[in-house]
């Protein structure tokens, strides 16, 4: 009887490398924001990913890399919200009345709280985060205003 051979997937198309990618940084996302930067570790991260430390550090080649990537996802992911509500029809006072509503649903939210206290925590390590946060945050807010 001949043993079947394990056959191997090969590498995974781009759709699954996105996704894959997706779930590292939502991953790391839980973990800088519940622990903070020094007391998360690749190893939990890559675990918990069910990934190994191999394929995240492909993907990712240190920490502070993820870190910047976790962040710029994270501000990203919510100036799309407060965009689309800057595209709503209506008046003027209408547009600027939904886009504050949108703004302040998205600021008070504890993860974007978390996310505020970890970025100003890591400030002095990672002084190009507090850019990232005003270029993707503050600022593009306040030209939709």
């Amino acid at each position: 009887m001949e043993q079947a051979k394990a056959k191997r997937a090969g590498r995974p198309s781009l759709a699954e490398a996105e996704r894959l990618t997706d779930r590292i940084i939502e991953v790391a996302t839980r973990f800088f924001l519940d622990k903070g930067f020094d007391a998360t570790s690749i190893d939990q991260i890559a675990a918990e990913a069910k990934i190994s430390k191999r394929t995240l550090y492909t993907r990712f080649p240190t920490k502070a890399d993820l870190f910047e990537a976790v962040i710029v996802t994270a501000y990203e992911t919510g100036i799309t919200s407060i965009e689309a509500a800057e595209r709503k029809l209506g008046t003027t006072q209408e547009r600027l009345y939904a886009l504050s509503l949108s703004l302040w649903a998205e600021i008070t939210t504890p993860d974007s709280i978390a996310l505020e206290r970890l970025v100003t925590a890591e400030a002095v390590r990672f002084p190009h985060m507090a850019r990232v946060m005003n270029n993707a945050g503050a600022h593009r807010v306040a030209q939709m205003v």
